[in-house]
């Protein structure tokens, strides 16, 4: 008897610790960022190389650049993948990416109005029946032209994909500019939302913007910060414009005059003269004087210029501070499509002041598509989202450039680093972690001497994810091995039901009275068995208090979580 209850521990231990952990795999040269649903296919982009990994079958697929990086591939920014995995957006071009797509091995591009023109295909609905992008009007330029604007494209019926369908969009920003661009980044499942956004004038804000078709087949466009913008209500300052051209002497000397100054630049260029000729000294005293009073009147223009100018820039700096700035092509659309999640950015107020380069704070945040709501996560950290997952999980890193680069988990407005998250599913993970993740890198140089400052990090990387977190993978640029470009790590790690937040320990069952037990939220079956390992009753979807009116005697009693694990007490009934 005492036999067959070990038996019966043993077993059913062995099965909620085999559910638990499943050694993860690396891959080198690898940066997955795309994942199916079901965690079959995985997606791959590291310069310009594509690799894509079937887990059923064992096989990798790989598109790789160009040496002279003509064919180059980048996967698309939005949800680039069908729920299959058989159709994959993507640009094969590095110069002029274009807006293509793989499907049974064969790259396609898609219609467009401009091939000349930078197009990209970034969204795509589950079952392949609709594609979102942005499609290229104008060369990279600062005139005052839209370069993107939104698109679609429709599957026909032989599975190819018909015209581009320009979406409607703002053609000024919330300042009444013309917007630098406008863009497509994520499809919802059925293909009548959209969402991406829109880069204003200067170039210095970006928000977001919702398309949506009604049921008459007919888009409209909403801006669902757009209440959010100059909070303090300040008052409009309007833009100056270009500042006024000043005179060229050019235009003030004869032919004969800019000859001669051509002769003496060529002269001093030659080392002939030891110093450069002044335009001047070419010019008579009519043409000196002609153009000194063009250059005092374009001073006075320009000084009035500049004073309307410098209010014009100081309202917008105020407002751009004030403002929820979101950061460009960081667009995913909740899995229940009724929030934009994204990362909104602003200026350390910290930091250095006189530095070259500005630091940005950044937090992971939503959007409610129909309200417009903003949630901002608390933290005092400076994190990017980079992927969803159901129940308004968001997966996040603190940047690209970090040592080490981290992942995260945050549910509920709770963040963990994703290594906990990990180690709360099993310690087995978080070991893992340790042990294959963890190397000693430079963080530091010393002041005096500049010398390397070595230590030991745990890499965590930039996670992408199953919606519903049983597959994870996470990518690191191998500061560690610059031999390696970068190396991606897998978890197959099916996550625990119910708990409140990541940070929670797991609830086990619990004897609560003679023949009761207390059951936490999360479990899915109880069964209890005799001292002869027979199952002797059996609760579906058990919950709160459980009166197991059984016979007296000693039993176990098992609750299976949904992910195969187990929690396992003994009970004695009277």
């Amino acid at each position: 008897m005492k036999k067959t209850l070990l038996l019966i521990l043993a077993a059913a231990a062995s099965a909620g610790a085999s559910a638990q952990f499943k050694t993860p795999a690396l891959y080198d040269e690898t940066a997955i960022q795309r994942i199916t649903p079901d965690g079959r296919y995985m997606f791959s982009e590291v310069y310009g190389t594509v690799k894509i990994f079937d887990r059923v079958e064992g096989t990798e697929k790989e598109f790789a650049a160009s040496e002279d990086m003509v064919i180059y591939y980048s996967l698309g920014l939005g949800n680039c993948v069908t729920s299959d995995g058989g159709i994959l957006l993507a640009s094969t071009n590095y110069a002029t990416p274009d807006a293509s797509y793989l499907q049974n091995g064969e790259w396609h591009t898609l219609n467009v109005p401009d091939s000349e023109k930078s197009n990209l295909a970034n969204g795509i609905t589950p079952d392949g029946s609709r594609i979102c992008g942005s499609i290229g009007l104008n060369e990279m330029t600062f005139d005052a032209v839209i370069m993107m604007v939104p698109a679609y494209w429709d599957r026909n019926a032989d599975g190819t994909y018909g015209e581009c369908k320009l979406l409607p969009h703002p053609d000024k920003d919330l300042y009444g500019e013309t917007p630098q661009y406008v863009t497509a980044v994520s499809i919802a499942d059925d293909g009548k939302t959209i969402v991406g956004q829109m880069v204003f004038s200067s170039g210095a804000m970006t928000i977001p913007v919702v398309y949506k078709q009604d049921d008459k087949g007919e888009w409209s466009y909403s801006l669902p910060t757009k209440d959010l913008f100059n909070p303090e209500g300040l008052e409009p300052v309007e833009n100056p414009g270009d500042g006024p051209m000043p005179p060229s002497y050019e235009d003030y000397m004869t032919e004969e005059e800019l000859a001669a100054l051509d002769a003496a630049e060529k002269a001093y260029f030659n080392n002939e003269i030891p110093d450069y000729p002044d335009f001047q000294d070419f010019m008579t005293d009519e043409e000196k004087a002609a153009y000194a009073a063009a250059l005092e009147a374009y001073q006075t223009v320009y000084d009035e210029w500049q004073v309307k100018w410098d209010a014009y820039d100081t309202y917008t700096t105020e407002v751009n501070s004030a403002s929820p700035n979101f950061v460009f092509n960081n667009c995913m659309l909740s899995t229940d499509g009724k929030s934009i999640v994204s990362t909104l950015e602003a200026l350390d107020p910290n930091a250095d002041p006189w530095s070259w380069f500005a630091t940005m704070i950044n937090t992971p945040c939503s959007v409610n598509i129909e309200t417009g709501e903003l949630v901002k996560v608390d933290t005092e950290l400076s994190l990017l989202s980079s992927a969803v997952a159901n129940d308004g999980i968001i997966l996040a890193h603190n940047g690209q450039q970090s040592v080490p680069m981290e992942g995260y988990v945050i549910k509920n407005g709770e963040i963990t680093t994703l290594q906990e998250y990990l180690n709360t599913i099993s310690p087995d993970y978080g070991a893992w972690i340790t042990k294959n993740m963890s190397h000693e890198v430079v963080v530091a140089y010393d002041e005096e001497t500049w010398e390397e400052i070595f230590a030991e990090c745990t890499f965590t990387g930039i996670p992408a994810a199953t919606p519903d977190l049983s597959v994870i993978a996470v990518w690191n640029n191998c500061p560690w091995d610059f031999s390696i470009n970068a190396q991606s790590a897998v978890f197959e790690a099916t996550p625990l039901a119910g708990i409140s937040s990541v940070n929670a320990a797991v609830k086990n069952i619990k004897v609560v009275a003679n023949g009761v037990v207390s059951v936490p939220d999360g479990f899915t079956a109880l069964q209890v068995y005799n001292l002869n390992g027979q199952c002797v009753k059996f609760v579906s979807e058990p919950s709160g208090m459980v009166k197991l009116n059984v016979a007296p005697g000693a039993y176990i009693v098992k609750a299976t979580r949904a992910d195969g694990s187990a929690s396992i007490v003994k009970l004695a009934a009277n």
